[in-house]
């Protein structure tokens, strides 16, 4: 029991620590997205001035790719995530003890059944037998 207990404690220490990192970096994917930019368009500006020095190009800007407005659009969190795989997981396990459950209460009903029958069968053929030897007690007390 004591290992159990521990093994949950030292368990969600673990996911809180892994939580922890995962949030940390996904913080700073933010900053470093525009750091990126950042570089990339001065390595532009460098290599625009090397190359085309006496050219001038207008209005080029160069930035990464960014598909979301924030950058933590599809952020949902570690923890999020293991709530929702160990909602599926109790899900599934609820849904299979209810059929095994449904299995354990026809096979019961089924053994009672046949118990119930069997009681049944052996009540009738015990009060055959005290009514055989009833009479037959009858029968002795009458010689005696």
């Amino acid at each position: 029991m004591n290992q159990f207990l521990i093994l949950i404690i030292l368990l969600n220490f673990l996911i809180s620590v892994i939580s922890k990192s995962y949030s940390d970096v996904m913080d700073s994917a933010l900053m470093f997205k525009y750091v990126q930019m950042c570089e990339l368009n001065r390595e532009y500006a460098v290599l625009n001035e090397q190359i085309f020095s006496k050219e001038k190009i207008e209005g080029l800007i160069l930035t990464a790719n960014n598909d979301d407005d924030d950058g933590n659009a599809d952020f949902g969190g570690l923890v999020s995530q293991i709530k929702d795989y160990i909602k599926g997981e109790n899900r599934s396990l609820n849904k299979f003890i209810t059929e095994q459950r449904t299995e354990v209460e026809k096979h019961v009903t089924i053994k009672n059944r046949a118990i119930e029958e069997n009681l049944g069968t052996t009540k009738a053929e015990l009060k055959d037998k005290i009514a055989e030897l009833n009479s037959e007690m009858q029968v002795g007390i009458r010689k005696v």
